[in-house]
C-alpha cells in the first residue's frame, strides 16, 4: 500500500496506557510483545526550510485484547474501555497511510512526509506500530482529516 492515502473514520477513540516512551523504545517494546499488541505515538508536527519537525507529546501502548474484548468486537458493539487506559486517539475522520517498513526515529519525518504534506501547514500525527504476527510489526499514520492538532488526554 505504499504511497496510498486513504480517508479512514474512527467511531471510537483507540485507548491506550500512557508509557512516555520514544519511537525507538516503542518499536522494540512492540516488537518484544504478544501478536496483538501495538504502540502508538502523537506527535505535533510543522514544516521549515530544513524539513519536517516532529515534536513528542505523548505515547501509549496496549496488550492485545482479551477473548472477551474479540467477542464484543466481532459482534460489532463499541469496546469498553480498559480502566489503564489514559491516552486516545480520538474519534474522527483521518488520512490514514500504512507503510511496508518501519524506519529509525531519524527517518521518521522522510516516512510520513507524504501525508503530512496533503494540506501543509503544522498540525498532529499519530503514529502506530501493530505485532501483526511473531516477525512483523507495521507502521500505520493517522493525521485529523481537517489537519488540525487534536489535543484529548
Amino acid at each position: 500500500m505504499i504511497g496510498r492515502i486513504l480517508k479512514l473514520t474512527l467511531f471510537n477513540p483507540l485507548g491506550y496506557k500512557s508509557v512516555g516512551m520514544d519511537f525507538n523504545s516503542m518499536l522494540k517494546k512492540c516488537l518484544l510483545s504478544p501478536t496483538g499488541s501495538e504502540c502508538s505515538i502523537q506527535y505535533d508536527f510543522s514544516f521549515s526550510d530544513e524539513g519536517i519537525n516532529l515534536k513528542y507529546v505523548k505515547s501509549g501502548f496496549k496488550t492485545p485484547p482479551s477473548e472477551e474484548e474479540k467477542k464484543t468486537i466481532e459482534r460489532g458493539d463499541v469496546p469498553m474501555r480498559r480502566e489503564d487506559e489514559d491516552f486516545f486517539i480520538p474519534e474522527g475522520t483521518y488520512l490514514f497511510e500504512q507503510y511496508p517498513d518501519i524506519v529509525e526515529e531519524a527517518m521518521l519525518g522522510t516516512s510520513l512526509l507524504q501525508i503530512l504534506s496533503i494540506k501543509g501547514g503544522e498540525g498532529t500525527v499519530y503514529v502506530r506500530i501493530l505485532k501483526e504476527n511473531t516477525l512483523e510489526c507495521v507502521m500505520q499514520a493517522l493525521r485529523p482529516f481537517n489537519g488540525e492538532k487534536k489535543n484529548e488526554s
